[in-house]
């Protein structure tokens, strides 16, 4: 055996003990992707970067020491800063952001991969605005509240944010900061002007069914596709979270006795059918929406947004409306029949899609609520017990179903 080999047999007996990668390569190799000559490459390769990626986070773990120490000092004598002082130095440290921001951004014309140095840079800065209003505020005594101080923040903040970020370490914060806003806005409007129970009921159902509808179509916007080709997918990704997390709430109505709530709610001003008429056209008016998207960007030529997706998301919206529409009464039962129907559904779309994540989680949550079933419904330890017995023995039926369906998705991914 010649030297190269043995080192090639020395170092790679080396990796596979102390990492998994190696062990990943040789089933690799086994399964003939990849040749002992590419798997020793790729070794050196990962040697290689791992001591860089060692030497980044040691970098990185000694800045953030020195930033932690400097802030202990500063929250040691804080009380005894001038507020002035405060302030500059906040504003200093902003427009030393900035201009760090701005470096990055003309050396990525020329170096492509420096964009998260520009986009880390443009969190920080979308940060600490933040920090610098609430600083104004303390130091002033001023009386405004968290949405307005939200609402500065955003207006101030996302033409950098527009302008500097370009990948998803820039497109996510945003997006939650947004999300974060506007529900504070709408919070606050509907306090501050004392709205009656039926106007709010109407607004945060539109705001429900139409923010992720908004963000859905701005991902599929040309301007975003071309200028910021990485916010599409963060828009459209959220969106889908959003309508998943709204039919999982939907199916906990049937906890409470919500038909009692909602027709005091309809019956303001004895105006009963005409109110219900009103929340329904808001309920289905999204789903129509949706599908008079598709229209439209049919007709202009452009498929964009895949008709699984569609499907998930009108429903995702019975789901979510579904106890709304129907006035759905105290059903321990129904609601986890309501959550596994759901959540079934996701897994079917997730196979539509090949997206074997969506499959794992609809599996593990449909799993776990049968489980929870028998505990909400028998208190006795004999039932419970041949319960738990009956849901172990459907989940392995549920995972043996499971493990078909990806292997169907693995054969289709190879015949593609």
């Amino acid at each position: 055996m010649s030297d190269h080999t043995q080192a090639e047999q020395k170092s790679l007996s080396v990796m596979t003990c102390l990492s998994g990668t190696g062990r990943r390569l040789l089933r690799w190799e086994k399964a003939g992707l990849i040749d002992r000559t590419q798997l020793c490459g790729i070794l050196e390769y990962e040697k290689a970067h791992n001591g860089r990626r060692l030497m980044r986070s040691l970098f990185g773990i000694a800045l953030m020491a020195i930033a932690l120490g400097i802030l202990s000092i500063i929250a040691a004598n804080w009380m005894h800063i001038p507020g002035e002082v405060k302030i500059g130095a906040h504003f200093i440290l902003n427009v030393a952001v900035a201009a760090f921001m701005w470096k990055f951004a003309k050396v990525n014309n020329k170096r492509a991969d420096n964009k998260y140095g520009r986009d880390g840079m443009t969190v920080l800065f979308f940060a600490l605005n933040l920090t610098l209003i609430v600083l104004i505020g303390q130091v002033y005594q001023l009386h405004g509240n968290y949405a307005a101080a939200l609402s500065l923040w955003m207006l101030i903040s996302t033409p950098a944010v527009f302008v500097f970020g370009h990948s998803a370490l820039a497109a996510v914060p945003w997006v939650l900061a947004f999300l974060g806003t506007l529900a504070a806005v709408l919070y606050d409007f509907t306090d501050r002007y004392d709205l009656d129970s039926l106007p709010i009921l109407l607004v945060w159902l539109a705001t429900g069914l139409y923010v992720p509808l908004v963000m859905i179509a701005a991902s599929a916007a040309d301007i975003v596709r071309k200028y910021r080709a990485e916010w599409a997918p963060v828009l459209f990704r959220v969106s889908m979270i959003i309508f998943a997390v709204e039919a999982t709430c939907g199916s906990f109505y049937w906890y409470s006795d919500l038909s009692r709530d909602l027709v005091r709610t309809l019956n303001e001003g004895d105006r009963y059918l005409m109110n219900y008429l009103m929340m329904l056209a808001v309920i289905v008016s999204a789903p129509l929406a949706v599908y008079g998207f598709e229209w439209l960007k049919t007709r202009q030529g452009k498929k964009i947004i895949d008709r699984t997706g569609i499907v998930f998301a009108i429903g995702s919206m019975i789901s979510a409306t579904l106890p709304f529409i129907i006035l759905a009464r105290e059903a321990d039962f129904v609601a986890a029949l309501h959550f596994c129907a759901y959540w079934a559904f996701a897994g079917w779309i997730g196979a539509r899609m090949n997206y074997t994540q969506l499959i794992n989680a609809a599996v593990t949550l449909v799993t776990l609520r049968i489980i929870v079933i028998y505990f909400e419904l028998f208190g006795g330890l004999m039932l419970t017990g041949f319960g738990l017995i009956f849901s172990g023995l459907l989940t392995l039926a549920i995972l043996k179903g499971s493990l078909k369906v990806r292997e169907q998705i693995i054969n289709a991914g190879k015949q593609s």
